[in-house]
């Protein structure tokens, strides 16, 4: 009997290779490489939070304020976006009224979240008459509560949105206030920031961009440094009637107005 020789395995069929699938790849992971560069460029900066020493949050037995103690280089100047005066403060209200209050808080900082919900109506209300003018004052010590520096983030794009047009200052705050992430995770992406901007009202491409590009992070870091380097500076938030502190809560906000109108 012969033997018979076994057949020759066949070679497998070779898809065709997609060229635009492999350009889209290789797209992705450029994209990606200069992504996680840019991320460690910014972990390498010297910024006045990022050389921080310690962050601390105490809890509402001590007034709820969060408390930086910061260590760092202070940062080059930088002028402040158009919105916001050479205070760090964007004004709502009549700018000639004879009563300021001032607010100083963190996007990040969830006290200020509170306070926020709080004092809202009472500080709409200021604004809305002759008598008292709100001044918001932003600084951004907060990175280290999330993951993807969203205290840095949200008060760039808050400054892109008043760049745009100031009176679209109060709903995006409120917006990024309400969307602050919890301790130790992500905030919303830059471009979840820029649809923030649209809803409240800067839907333009040089906001878009300014987004994007982090366009007012020098100044974040300058006025951020120089608010908190106030030997007064406690902590956030700050509320203050004619440059007395007070309670962040609307009962002392208003007995401080009223007695200041009173004078």
């Amino acid at each position: 009997m012969s033997g018979s020789r076994p057949g020759k395995k066949k070679k497998p069929i070779r898809k065709p290779v997609d060229a635009e699938a492999v350009a889209a790849k290789r797209e992705r992971r450029a994209k990606a490489t200069a992504e996680r560069l840019e991320r460690e460029r910014r972990s390498r900066r010297t910024r006045v939070i990022k050389q921080v020493g310690i962050v601390a949050v105490v809890g509402a037995a001590a007034i709820g304020l969060t408390i930086a103690i910061i260590k760092g280089t202070t940062p080059d100047f930088a002028a402040a976006p158009p919105g916001f005066d050479e205070d760090g403060d964007t004004t709502i209200g009549n700018t000639a009224a004879p009563v300021t209050v001032t607010v100083i808080e963190d996007l990040s900082c969830p006290r200020c979240k509170s306070a926020h919900a709080e004092n809202k109506d009472l500080l709409a209300r200021y604004a809305k008459g002759d008598d008292v003018r709100v001044d918001y004052r932003p600084v951004a010590f907060l990175d280290e509560h999330s993951t993807n520096e969203y205290s840095t983030r949200a008060l760039n794009a808050a400054a892109c949105v008043v760049e745009d047009d100031p009176s679209n200052w109060s709903a995006m705050h409120g917006i990024l206030l309400v969307s602050q992430p919890d301790r130790g995770k992500d905030g919303p992406d830059d471009g979840e920031l820029v649809d923030f901007a649209a809803e409240a009202g800067a839907d333009s491409d040089a906001t878009r961009k300014c987004i994007d590009d982090r366009k007012h992070e020098d100044w974040i870091d300058w006025t951020t440094h120089k608010v908190t380097k106030d030997p007064d500076f406690g902590g956030t938030p700050a509320i203050s009637v004619n440059g007395k502190l007070v309670d962040p809560n609307p009962g002392a906000i208003d007995a401080a107005v009223q007695a200041a109108l009173a004078k």
